[in-house]
């Protein structure tokens, strides 16, 4: 019943994003601004808190410095070139998080859009103009050794999204970074745009 449940969720998700290529027609070119951890729900895992904290910080330089294998990846998915990577933002939010707020629900419950806006409105982007693009943690579950994120296209003039959709990927491999980082890798390898 679970794997039929997921399979269901995975398969609305690329459907969500599939009414994205419309909505992106005008945006060629976006500021990659990392992932936001600040909202994120963690579930089952053994770790400590402060190690998650600091581990988000790792994953966003991971990001940066493997540029290939992760924003060339998320340009080619989504037809949108990544001309910038500007993670001061995200490393002011996550660097806010304490171990006493970071989420540890049994249920993570999604993002609504107009939550998503508010999480937006809220960043000091240091920019206004020009579009960005954002990642946006929801959840990352270890007994399914998944990472959910919605991913957030909005335009900085006036902190409006443009669309968003929510991908999710398979964790693995070995260490905390590593092992959430890929499941970053594996939603940006599964990102189709439709019609």
């Amino acid at each position: 019943m679970k794997k039929i449940l997921l399979s269901a969720f995975l398969f609305v998700s690329s459907m969500v994003f599939g009414q994205s290529k419309e909505a992106l027609k005008d945006v060629k070119e976006a500021t990659f601004y990392g992932v936001d951890y600040s909202h994120v729900g963690i579930v089952g895992a053994a770790e400590s808190s402060s190690k998650f904290i600091f581990t988000f910080d790792e994953i966003n330089s991971l990001i940066q410095r493997e540029y290939s294998k992760y924003i060339k990846k998320l340009a080619k998915k989504t037809k949108v070139d990544i001309v910038s990577v500007d993670l001061g933002p995200v490393n002011q939010l996550n660097s806010g998080i304490t171990t006493e707020s970071l989420d540890r629900p049994s249920i993570v419950t999604p993002f609504e859009e107009t939550e998503l806006q508010d999480i937006i409105n809220s960043i000091d982007f240091k920019k206004d103009e020009g579009y960005g693009v954002i990642l946006i943690a929801e959840e990352l579950n270890k007994p399914r050794n998944r990472g959910i994120y919605e991913l957030v296209f909005f335009d900085l003039a006036n902190k409006q999204i443009i669309t968003h959709a929510k991908i999710s990927g398979k964790s693995r491999g070995f260490g905390l970074r590593n092992f959430w980082a890929n499941s970053i890798h594996s939603a940006f390898k599964d990102i189709s745009l439709r019609r």
